[in-house]
């Protein structure tokens, strides 16, 4: 009886730490916006902040970085905390939960800022929309092979588009510090445009990918993601990480406190040149910036 008693208790208890390691896909428990009301007052417009970091594979201050942003953009628009949701080691179902809850409550006027830090990937496209054949994709805690994830766990670039574009506001920000987010912006076609290789490091940030002759989508003939995206990296390169966090947040930070009175597009501009300038041993880092620019230009 005392035997089956301690099997029974260690099975209870190994459940329960593996339920509160690995949530499950329908948690609730990491909800946003539950204390916003619905209505608006007229004329009234306000900004929400959704900033999520997910520390997976070796990286280790992808939540500091979504900590540090979204404090910062806080601060920068003197956002309520009820209007502002931070989801550490975030998964999927939560990140997808959080921009479809936020839907009925944004207004056309509304400002929405979006920041993700964490890992970055890509899977085997699904549907032909693909010109490489690979869907660029963010990387949640719920992924168990970072370097060859599961398309059902991980949020691709076309589920990005769609669930952001859905917003009623075409006042986006996008902060996305991964590997590969330069192509996290875009969602079907084709053009006669090509290269010959693109190669990804292998390492903790990402994995080979050599596609030879490729047709990169034409921008007439695809969804791009709305308002003003900011990408620690191109397509084809790595978001490198070290002792401090993460190489593009740190810099933009950097820069915005030094010139906090400066448009976000020139805190870009000058976060790029200073990363340029330093010396590393990675291959190199150029930050890219997509969409309205004219968005960032004037706030």
């Amino acid at each position: 009886m005392l035997k089956q008693f301690i099997i029974y208790f260690l099975l209870t208890v190994t459940v329960m730490l593996t339920a509160n390691t690995y949530p499950s896909e329908n948690t609730k428990s990491r909800r946003c916006w539950s204390q916003i009301s619905p209505q608006h007052s007229a004329g009234q417009s306000k900004t929400f902040i959704f900033s999520t970091g997910a520390n997976t594979g070796k990286l280790q201050y992808a939540n500091q970085d979504a900590r540090q942003l979204k404090k910062a953009m806080q601060n920068r628009f003197n956002v309520p905390n009820k209007q502002v949701c931070l989801i550490e080691n975030v998964y999927r179902a939560e990140f997808e939960q959080a921009l479809i809850d936020l839907k009925p409550l944004v207004k056309p006027r509304d400002l929405v800022i979006i920041i993700f830090s964490g890992h970055g990937s890509y899977v085997k496209d699904d549907n032909g929309d693909e010109s490489d054949n690979y869907d660029d994709v963010l990387v949640t805690v719920n992924v168990e092979d970072i370097e060859m994830p599961d398309r059902n766990e991980v949020i691709t670039d076309d589920r990005l588009v769609k669930l952001v574009n859905a917003l009623p506001t075409p006042r986006i920000l996008t902060f996305l510090d991964a590997c590969f987010s330069g192509g996290m912006n875009m969602g079907r076609g084709y053009s006669n445009q090509h290269i010959e290789v693109k190669s990804f490091k292998k390492g903790s940030l990402g994995h080979f990918k050599n596609v030879k002759n490729v047709n990169f989508a034409s921008p007439q003939s695809f969804a791009h993601l709305k308002g003003v995206i900011f990408a620690a990296a191109r397509e084809d390169e790595n978001a490198w990480e070290d002792k401090d966090g993460g190489t593009f947040t740190r810099n933009f930070l950097k820069q915005l406190k030094r010139h906090p009175r400066l448009s976000l597009k020139r805190l870009f501009d000058d976060t790029a040149i200073e990363m340029r300038k330093s010396k590393r041993d990675q291959l190199p880092q150029h930050p890219k910036i997509m969409g309205d620019i004219s968005l960032a230009e004037t706030i």
